[in-house]
């Protein structure tokens, strides 16, 4: 039981560790007035990416490895596999959505078909 509580307690700081880190690249990307800040931003969210994904396999490889000396059943196993894979892919594409969220090419996109839309709105306001 000690080794499955020591496989949960990484995993766990894993997480922790990659949740800190995009904390510091959303401050890093809210708060950042030049372009070396936004890059830094950028790579802090790239670290956190690996980090939870390293922890993933980690545990995931663990938890396979020592799933008979903890006594874990299959499906108790396969229950907790499929925790870990929900929690990478929801991290991942937060990530990728507030990343994609930030980026000024897309801004620019963003601001444009905005535009567009208030001179749909105007012109059909004067017919």
């Amino acid at each position: 039981m000690a080794c499955r509580l020591a496989n949960e307690n990484g995993y766990l700081s894993w997480c922790r560790n990659s949740y800190l880190l995009t904390g510091v690249a959303v401050g890093m990307l809210s708060h950042g007035t030049n372009h070396f800040t936004d890059l830094a931003g950028y790579v802090t969210f790239l670290t956190a990416g690996l980090n939870i994904s390293w922890g993933s396999i980690v545990y995931i490889y663990n938890l396979m490895a020592h799933r008979k000396r903890v006594q874990m059943s299959l499906p108790i196993t396969a229950l907790t596999v499929a925790g870990v894979l929900l929690n990478f892919c929801l991290f991942i594409s937060v990530l990728l959505v507030f990343a994609a969220d930030c980026d000024p090419s897309l801004m620019t996109h963003r601001k444009l078909a905005v535009l567009e839309v208030k001179q749909q709105e105007d012109s059909s306001y004067d017919l």
